[in-house]
């Protein structure tokens, strides 16, 4: 299971010291890269009023997170 905080589309990894934050695809390529396979995906932390360009400590707002479900390689 993974769960973080979601970056604005193209930023993939640029903002992840700054903003706390991971582009949900470019996590998805990287975990299946190393050949996990994505078994399910939970949107039950997602949030359409995170504006996606403030520190996740500091937001006024919840922070739209996203949660997937790997399978390890056999």
């Amino acid at each position: 299971m993974i769960a973080d905080h979601s970056a604005k589309a193209g930023e993939g990894t640029s903002v992840a010291k700054t903003l706390h934050r991971i582009e949900e695809s470019t996590l998805k390529q990287e975990i299946e890269a190393a050949g996990f396979k994505l078994v399910a995906e939970g949107n039950f932390l997602h949030h359409a009023e995170d504006p996606k360009d403030i520190p996740v400590f500091k937001a006024p707002v919840p922070i739209d997170e996203f949660v997937l479900k790997y399978q390890k390689p056999q």
